[in-house]
């Protein structure tokens, strides 16, 4: 059985990049069954985890 981790405690672990772009997650999926509205099939989520800026 896992440990359930706060959010407090993830919250103190991210609080210890100092610089933004330090840390990025990136999710990158292809190809999308549904088109958006400008005709693409492609998805690409950047998050920022000193800024928690999705971009």
């Amino acid at each position: 059985m896992k440990k359930a981790i706060s959010e407090e405690a993830i919250r103190e672990d991210a609080a210890s990049y100092l610089y933004k772009i330090e840390l990025l997650h990136m999710n990158f999926m292809v190809p999308m069954q549904v088109e958006s509205l400008g005709g693409k099939k492609y998805v690409d989520v950047v998050v920022d985890d000193f800024s928690d800026i999705l971009g």
